[in-house]
C-alpha cells in the first residue's frame, strides 16, 4: 500500500516538501525497524537467560531430592540400628543399675551400721520412668 505522499506526489511534483517527507518517511521506517530489532534482541536475550536460570534450578531441585533420598535411607538405616541395638542398651542399663544399686547399699551400711539400701525403678520395664 502506497503511503499518502506516494498516493499524491502527481500534486505535489518534486518539491522540497515532497523531498523532506519523503527522506522523514524512510527515517521514521528505519527507526521503526531498528527499535523492532533492539526489541527482538532484548526478548531473546531476556529467554535464554530465563532459560539458563530454570535450568539452574531444575538441576537444584534434582540435586534436593537426590540429598533427601539419601538422607531417608540414611534416617531409616540409623532408626534400624537404633531399635536393633535396644534389647543390649536394656540390659546394659538394667545391669548398671543393679550394680549401683548394690554399691550404695554397702556405702549405707558403711555410714549407718543398722541400715539397708537400695534403689528401685518405679517401672520395671522402662528405665526412663524413673528410680
Amino acid at each position: 500500500m502506497k503511503s499518502f505522499i506516494e498516493q499524491n506526489s502527481d500534486k505535489f511534483g518534486q518539491t522540497e516538501q515532497f523531498k523532506f517527507d519523503k527522506i522523514w518517511e524512510t527515517s521514521l521506517k528505519t527507526k521503526h525497524e531498528k527499535n523492532k530489532k533492539e526489541h527482538e534482541d532484548l526478548c531473546r536475550e531476556v529467554n535464554d537467560s530465563t532459560q539458563a536460570n530454570l535450568s539452574r534450578i531444575k538441576d537444584d531441585i534434582k540435586e534436593c531430592l537426590e540429598q533427601k533420598k539419601k538422607l531417608t535411607k540414611d534416617l531409616l538405616d540409623l532408626r534400624k540400628v537404633i531399635a536393633d541395638n535396644e534389647p543390649e542398651k536394656k540390659k546394659e542399663l538394667d545391669q548398671a543399675f543393679e550394680k549401683v544399686s548394690k554399691d550404695m547399699g554397702k556405702i549405707f551400711q558403711m555410714l549407718l551400721k543398722d541400715c539397708d539400701a537400695r534403689l528401685v525403678k518405679k517401672d520395671k520395664a522402662n528405665i526412663n520412668a524413673g528410680i
